[in-house]
């Protein structure tokens, strides 16, 4: 997987079942990857299973196994694997949240043409499916399509304020379980990103931010959240952080959010701005938006 040659990666029928331990450190895809798991029953393990189980505790394996994949010169294609972290389980929301381990998923540093579709993402003690300018690299043409993020402890960070221009992503279509914990759809810097169709489910911590030169543009989310007092609050649905200069821009049109979550006491939803003012970047393809909150939830989960 680290070369540069182009490959088709698949799995053969006799590897259903099977788990790849994740190395230490982060290894480094080559450019012109497709990785299809399409078809088979592969787990990437990241760090070592329910390491910090109970998450009061130390690790059981100390210190942490902590291990990622980096995608840094693009090209890269990647469907269809279950990939599964260190965090213990089942974990409580109380302190100190998830402070045992370290495990990342993906994380994108640099080049472009990236399609991330059809992955399961659990119980990863830090981000699941990230973004980040390495080197004052700009990751560019991203998108992040029905992802299933479920018990894990934050979704997607996505730029981390550094880059010399803005790379651009679609985030479409992904289930944010109510386990996870926050970032769903994804904290935002220095990226163009149009984020439209996600169901979201947490009860808990940051939903859609936007900190430093992020741009986002929010279409027909569905934000299904609880209301649950003893959890750490508040819980965010979107917003822009008013600490970090230039400021982001959020454009949200046509998003849902539950009664449930507009009444809730411990709920902060603001710092976006809506249609007739105009949208902070041209989106350059046709898609489809779906308006109706049942439909959303056939096509892409209710949350559990």
């Amino acid at each position: 997987m680290n070369r540069h040659t182009p490959r088709w990666i698949y799995f053969h029928p006799s590897l259903n079942g099977k788990t790849w331990q994740v190395p230490d450190g982060s290894t480094i895809l080559g450019a012109n990857k497709t990785i299809d798991g399409r078809g088979s029953d592969v787990i990437w393990q990241y760090g070592y299973p329910d390491n910090n189980l109970p998450i009061t505790q130390p690790p059981v394996i100390a210190p942490p196994k902590s291990g990622q994949i980096v995608g840094l010169k693009g090209e890269l294609i990647m469907t269809g694997i279950t990939h599964v972290g260190g965090l213990g389980w089942p974990y409580a929301y109380q302190k100190p949240w998830f402070s045992n381990g370290a495990t990342d998923g993906l994380e994108i540093w640099g080049g472009s043409n990236y399609w991330i579709h059809d992955n399961t993402w659990k119980r990863m003690s830090d981000e699941s499916l990230g973004v980040y300018h390495h080197n004052g690299g700009t990751p560019d043409l991203i998108t992040f399509s029905k992802n299933r993020f479920v018990e894990t402890k934050t979704a997607s960070l996505i730029g981390n304020g550094e880059g010399s221009k803005n790379g651009r992503i679609t985030i479409a279509y992904n289930l944010y379980s109510t386990m996870v914990n926050g970032r769903s759809p994804g904290e935002f810097r220095c990226m163009d990103a149009h984020v439209y169709n996600n169901v979201i489910g947490f009860v808990n911590d940051e939903g859609m931010r936007v900190g430093r030169n992020g741009r986002v543009v929010s279409e027909g989310n569905l934000f299904d959240l609880g209301c649950d007092a003893p959890v750490s609050g508040p819980r965010v649905i979107r917003y822009v952080l008013p600490g970090e200069l230039p400021l982001g821009v959020l454009h949200s049109s046509g998003d849902i959010v539950s009664e449930e979550a507009k009444t809730c006491p411990h709920t902060v939803d603001s710092g976006y701005i809506t249609p007739p003012a105009a949208r902070p970047f041209d989106i350059p393809y046709e898609y489809t938006l779906i308006e109706s909150r049942e439909e959303l939830l056939k096509l892409v989960g209710t949350p559990e």
